[in-house]
């Protein structure tokens, strides 16, 4: 073999310890490419009287971003998930109020995204119906278990 080439191998050690931290860690592992958060803004209001809905849902569909309006009715969805090119359905919810679901056809990868104010309204109540009327209902035959004394 060449001298040039046990040259290089006499050399390996002197390099690879320039290469390796001196503290005795390991290197850190390369990181992948992140896509920024992308966030959507919103606040929820109580359309008969235009006051913030405090506590709604606010979810994702397809996707696992969850946030909960808060006191204002302001929320913040904010997540690294959302890929361009995809939509989304907005769906608020909160208890005695009509589900809203809202598609997002454009959303801005990696920059915020600001809805207008959206409307919950409240549910309709409903009326537990009156049990029917027996009484015109005729007695049939009166049926007698057997004994079991027999």
């Amino acid at each position: 073999m060449p001298r040039f080439f046990w040259a290089l191998i006499a050399l390996l050690p002197l390099v690879l310890s320039q290469c390796a931290p001196h503290s005795g860690k390991a290197l850190p592992a390369p990181t992948a490419f992140k896509t920024p958060p992308t966030r959507i803004e919103g606040q929820i209001l109580r359309s008969a009287s235009d006051q913030p809905l405090s506590g709604a849902r606010i979810a994702t569909s397809p996707g696992s971003a969850v946030a909960v309006s808060d006191s204002s009715g302001r929320f913040a969805l904010v997540s690294t998930a959302f890929q361009t090119g995809q939509a989304y359905r907005l769906q608020i919810s909160f208890p005695g109020y009509a589900r809203l679901e809202l598609d997002l056809d454009a959303l801005e990868i990696g920059r915020p995204n600001r809805l207008p104010p959206l409307y919950l309204d409240a549910a309709a109540a409903q009326s537990i119906p009156e049990p029917p009327d027996l009484s015109d209902i005729p007695e049939g035959p009166t049926v007698q278990p057997p004994s079991l004394d027999d």
